[in-house]
């Protein structure tokens, strides 16, 4: 990693008790804002990465919708209390701005040691090496397929580790009330008895069947509802695969290139990690043991006899050591760091010389001592090891240049006559391709129908007639073809279909009318809810006296949790599952037992901090969200989405 872009740490405690700490930011590279939030900027980068990342999620889980039958909308509503893929990624950047504001205000700062710590760790295994360092190359390939550079990376993960410092604190500080853990023992251990009337929308929909058909209401629902019957625009994309691959012959890579990348890079991508050879003398501690001030002096005794005689510190370790080594005198081949309990492994890599023996230390094992053996230092593969894979990767990056300069050469041309673009798809015999008709709802990042779709229709992309992209390994060159224009079909031509959604309106209708009558008896007049629902049809569930941990015949879980809601037999509780509608009362109520609240009182106080910690979060957002002063200039969001490309 070539920069870094956050200096100086922060202390957590100081934010818990409410200490003030300094922050320092590079200032970086100026990008596009498109809104503000409290005078908060609002960064076009955030809410591209941001859009990025939901539409990889839409993405992965589209084939899982079409195995449960649930749609992308669902997914965006139901799961992300979204319209579009847009909205998430708006919401989530003004949601971080709140965040960014809270860390501004109260200086929050972390270190450079920190930043680079996280960073790794937010890495991919497939961009470090066997030593644990990070594969340059792979890591820009990976921000070029993000569309975004090592500034925006970085200093959009330093956002994160900044906003995680907020986020833990606030999990640390959460609690539940007592008064609030008590409620929540009393809803789930009280017993109650309901009424449940159940009205079935298939039982409704079977009686709108049944009635004749009225044409004119029918032509009116077609009027009132003919937005929904229109149908969208489609396009075709024409393309053709261009591979790296197809240039290879072209190129040459001399031993002068290889040379000059090998010391250019070797410090990073060719770099051996220092390894230790030590010995170790293990003193176990049992769990739950009593002698661990025994077991610790007995440790130390060891330690002044190893260091009087260093040399024979592996007869100590045969005769003293409880760990499966102490047989070959502790000997632990060479290793270097990631792979121990890092106590371990900083006792260890600290001593200097052969025969140095280090400090009890307390690890997961019990008590040890290490001794070095012997020291590896830090070094770099030698070029003739790496040659080759140079070589092959400085081939496959030249190739791809080759070919991208023809491309663009390509380009510039097709702008005044788009021969020149035939032209070249046919000299390179590259195969001619075509979409199935798309539209809009097929836009998304990360394949090839998803990314043709995009520039078909301008989804945070400009509508070109045609271009080039980079998908994987490999460059796509599209043209834009043939055109559907949006449009309303006449009713005539989709009667069937509008005839169902009319009926299943009017069952919705039905079923919604019988659930008010029946809410009204019983609110209004008094009437008994069972005698009421009978007069709709209704099935009706007496559950008895039951818990919130108990199930009930005919009833969901989700359900039988709400019924117990009801702490008045005046109230009456509505609830819909699906298409059907429950309509439920309180029949009687029975009393709590305190003596079962004291017993499990440390249990339940711990139950109820989980339950804050989860929660409280989220809460502490949606708050300031309330209150907050929110600009968005859509205006400059769609001019920066369609300038960049």
């Amino acid at each position: 990693m070539k920069k870094w872009h956050t200096v100086l740490w922060v202390v957590l405690i100081a934010l818990v008790f409410g200490g003030g700490i300094g922050i320092w930011r590079s200032k970086g590279i100026d990008y596009g804002v498109i809104g503000k939030v409290n005078d908060q900027d609002i960064l076009f980068s955030t809410y591209r990465q941001s859009l990025s990342d939901i539409n990889n999620r839409l993405q992965m889980i589209r084939s899982y919708a079409k195995m449960y039958g649930f749609s992308e909308e669902m997914f965006l509503k139901g799961m992300l209390g979204a319209d579009s893929p847009e909205d998430f990624a708006l919401n989530t950047s003004i949601k971080n701005a709140l965040w960014d504001g809270i860390v501004n205000d109260l200086h929050i700062t972390v270190g450079s040691t920190l930043l680079k710590q996280e960073i790794v760790k937010g890495m991919p295994k497939e961009f470090m090496d066997e030593n644990g360092f990070i594969n340059m190359e792979a890591y820009q390939n990976y921000l070029i397929h993000m569309s975004m550079t090592p500034a925006e990376f970085e200093d959009a993960r330093a956002r994160e580790v900044r906003r995680s410092v907020i986020n833990k604190a606030i999990e640390t500080a959460a609690y539940e009330p007592l008064f609030l853990v008590r409620e929540h023992y009393n809803a789930q251990n009280s017993s109650k008895s309901f009424v449940v009337a159940k009205l079935s929308f298939d039982a409704f929909m079977k009686k709108t069947l049944a009635e004749s058909l009225d044409e004119k209401a029918l032509d009116a629902y077609f009027q009132a509802h003919k937005e929904a019957y229109r149908t969208p625009e489609l396009k075709k994309v024409y393309y053709w695969i261009a591979s790296a691959k197809d240039y290879a012959d072209k190129i040459v890579v001399d031993d002068s290139a290889i040379r000059a990348f090998y010391e250019k890079n070797k410090s990073n991508m060719f770099r051996i990690a220092p390894k230790v050879k030590v010995r170790r003398l293990v003193l176990k501690i049992e769990k739950g043991s009593k002698k661990t001030l025994d077991i610790r002096n007995k440790a130390e005794e060891l330690r002044e006899q190893a260091i009087a005689a260093p040399e024979n510190f592996s007869s100590l370790i045969k005769k003293y050591s409880e760990h499966e080594s102490a047989k070959d005198g502790g000997a632990l081949d060479f290793f270097g760091r990631g792979t121990h309990e890092k106590v371990f492994e900083d006792a260890a890599f600290g001593l200097k010389n052969p025969l140095d023996i280090s400090a009890v230390i307390r690890t997961k094992q019990g008590y040890e001592i290490i001794q070095l053996v012997e020291r590896q230092k830090a070094s770099e593969k030698p070029l003739d090891v790496v040659k080759d894979q140079i070589a092959k990767d400085l081939h496959a990056k030249k190739s791809i240049q080759a070919l991208r300069s023809d491309l663009e050469t390509m380009m510039h041309g097709a702008k005044t006559d788009i021969a020149v673009l035939h032209k070249f798809v046919q000299q390179a015999q590259f195969s001619d391709q075509e979409t199935d008709w798309l539209s809009s709802k097929d836009v998304r990042e990360g394949d090839l129908t998803g990314m043709l779709a995009q520039r078909a229709f301008g989804k945070g992309k400009r509508i070109s007639p045609f271009g080039f992209f980079m998908l994987k390994d490999e460059y796509v060159i599209y043209k834009l073809g043939d055109t559907k224009k949006s449009d309303i079909p006449a009713l005539s031509a989709i009667k069937e279909t509008v005839i169902k959604d009319y009926q299943n309106n009017k069952a919705q209708k039905k079923i919604k009318e019988a659930v008010m009558r029946i809410k009204a008896g019983v609110l209004n007049q008094g009437v008994a809810l069972n005698a009421q629902a009978e007069q709709e049809d209704a099935t009706i569930i007496e559950t008895g006296m039951i818990t919130a941990k108990d199930e009930v015949k005919g009833l969901e879980k989700s359900l039988i949790t709400r019924l117990f809601v009801l702490s008045d037999k005046a109230q009456v509780l509505e609830h819909r599952q699906g298409e059907d509608y429950y309509v439920a009362q309180l029949v009687a109520e029975g009393e709590v037992k305190v003596e079962g609240f004291e017993k499990t009182r440390t249990s339940l106080l711990k139950e109820g901090k989980i339950r804050a910690t989860k929660d409280m979060p989220a809460a502490f957002i949606a708050s300031l969200h309330r209150i907050a002063k929110i600009e968005i200039d859509k205006n400059v969001l769609n001019k920066t989405m369609t300038t960049r490309d």
